[in-house]
């Protein structure tokens, strides 16, 4: 019961919660030809990023975790030949040797291909389209239409455990009671006490392996997330007939917070909960295995961010002779 409740939620989750998606200055042309390019080393960006099988759900099913995420390098596109067809996709804090521009901000992952870039720049708006995918209950139905929008098939995966995260049930690290709460909500909320990103300073402790945990019983905003059912009330969740405090995130990210203080902070890109929920729980191994994300591509998105990088013009696949 509590797996399709959890699918049910993944399906209302994408129905009402994918921000909508603004074009940029970028010609059909030049979509178009990033659509027929060939990235030529994936296997290296999957191993890299630690997605060798992208069937393999990536998410743990330990409590808190930290995801270790290099934001200080680079992604460039390196072109083999004139024609612009084929390329690799190389992470370096500087440009490399050769016909190479930059893609985006950070290491390179799975969705950092020029085909998956596509797909944000030409769609205005991907709420209607997922839509569709996600009403469709069966995740091999799912993935087939999310293919079907463009997405490369690793990128494509990583969409999917993603939602499929976010759609779970608190227990298991998702974002189900929450979610159902905030279905009609607005993607920011100026104020709130409900924030299910925001750390506490005592919460996390270090592992014998090195990684940041938890010192409480489960992955939920405090330790009666571990009953087996949590469902929205009042202004938290209630998790076995008891109600949540305000919401904390033990999730890091290269041992930091996993979010930033301007999504749960009262203010103008404060997050409605559910969002704020699927960036702690789910966010961190998403920016890791995906690489680009629209923020750090230079692409702006509906949610009320701050600018996080300079804008990228991604005019590199017309005008070269064949």
């Amino acid at each position: 019961m509590a797996r399709a409740l959890g699918k049910c939620l993944l399906a209302l989750l994408l129905l009402f919660g994918v921000q909508a998606e603004f074009s940029t200055d970028h010609s059909q042309e030049e979509v178009d030809a990033m659509i027929d390019t060939k990235l030529t080393n994936l296997d290296e960006v999957m191993q890299a990023v630690g997605f060798p099988d992208m069937r393999e759900n990536p998410y743990p099913k330990r409590d808190w975790y930290d995801t270790q995420i290099n934001r200080d390098t680079r992604c460039w596109v390196v072109f083999e030949s004139d024609d612009h067809v084929n390329y690799r996709l190389v992470s370096s804090d500087e440009q490399p040797p050769g016909d190479s521009y930059l893609t985006h901000y950070g290491q390179c992952g799975v969705c950092s291909t020029l085909q998956d870039l596509a797909v944000y720049i030409s769609n205005k708006d991907l709420t209607n389209p997922v839509r569709s995918c996600t009403t469709k209950l069966i995740g091999g139905l799912q993935r087939k239409c999310l293919r079907k929008l463009g997405f490369t098939p690793a990128c494509t995966f990583i969409w999917y455990h993603n939602a499929h995260n976010t759609g779970s049930i608190s227990p298991s690290g998702g974002c189900f009671g929450v979610c159902v709460r905030h279905i009609f909500s607005p993607n920011n909320i100026p104020s709130g006490t409900n924030n299910p990103c925001e750390p506490e300073p005592d919460q996390l402790v270090q592992n014998s392996d090195g990684s940041f945990g938890a010192h409480i019983a489960g992955p939920g905003p405090e330790a009666e997330d571990t009953a087996p059912f949590c469902v929205p009330c009042g202004k938290g969740t209630c998790c076995g007939g008891k109600r949540t405090k305000t919401g904390r995130c033990g999730n890091t990210i290269n041992g930091m917070p996993a979010c930033d203080k301007e999504q749960y902070e009262d203010g103008q890109y404060r997050l409605n909960a559910c969002l704020q929920c699927d960036e702690c729980r789910s966010g961190p191994v998403f920016q890791k295995i995906a690489g680009r994300t629209r923020r750090n591509s230079g692409l702006r998105s509906e949610i009320e961010r701050p600018l996080a990088v300079d804008p990228i013009h991604h005019h590199y696949c017309v005008g070269r002779s064949s």
